[in-house]
């Protein structure tokens, strides 16, 4: 089996079937532990390089939340695109999504162009603030 020219061994399917049994947004380290669990050797610099390769050729998405860590997720062609709420305190990154959204960026995106005569061809979007949990435990 192979998706958009890369080869999946065992050891990429596992790591492909880590990232798709969870909502998580996980690290490399993450997806080690979780391996190293279900005994499935693999060392952890095979796990970056395989991270790597899929980020490359658009398999999974790197989620970089300005901590100096590095999150994958799994890209699902049939899922919703979306952005992510980082919890302050906890860490935690939720997925976002608004039907009002696409609209709005469109618009931005048109404007930015009128103004500044720039092209945006992708984006990324965190909000940061404090979850639900760390809200209720205050």
């Amino acid at each position: 089996m192979s998706r958009r020219n890369v080869k999946i061994t065992k050891k990429r399917q596992a790591i492909l079937d880590v990232l798709r049994a969870t909502d998580e947004h996980l690290t490399a380290e993450n997806i080690y532990f979780i391996l190293k669990r279900k005994n499935i050797k693999i060392g952890l610099a095979t796990i970056y390089r395989t991270l790597d390769l899929f980020y490359r050729n658009g398999i999974v998405n790197k989620i970089n939340i300005g901590d100096g860590t590095i999150r994958y997720e799994y890209v699902d062609k049939g899922s919703v695109h979306h952005h992510h709420l980082v919890c302050i305190k906890c860490g935690k990154v939720m997925e976002y999504t608004d039907e009002k959204e696409p609209e709005f960026l469109e618009g931005l995106a048109k404007r930015i162009k009128e103004k500044y005569n720039f092209t945006v061809l992708s984006h990324e979007i965190y909000l940061y603030g404090i979850c639900k949990e760390c809200n209720e435990s205050e």
